[in-house]
């Protein structure tokens, strides 16, 4: 028995990397992120991890035009990181 959702096969036509089409709705996105979720672990030659490779471009590509990412405050980053103990004030890193 499969675990892919339902609504996959019928956005991409079957489970081929080959057939995947462009995402163009939050709908087919939270549909593809499903996926993803399924396939992540995948080993890179076999055709899952096609699939993996493909659909995580696609998921991309989509999140970059729908939904981007406002520029960061380097001075921001700066504070996070060393909030988050991820550098020092002090490191050489």
């Amino acid at each position: 028995m499969s675990n892919i959702p339902p609504r996959y096969n019928q956005i991409y036509e079957g489970d081929s990397a080959i057939n995947k089409k462009p995402i163009r709705s939050d709908e087919e996105l939270a549909t593809a992120l499903a996926r993803l979720t399924q396939l992540w672990g995948a080993e890179s030659d076999c055709s899952e991890g096609s699939e993996l490779e493909l659909l995580a471009k696609l998921i991309v590509e989509y999140e970059r035009q729908h939904h981007p990412l406002p520029p960061s405050d380097p001075i921001e980053a700066l504070k996070f990181l060393i909030d988050q103990q991820l550098i020092s004030v002090d490191s050489d890193r």
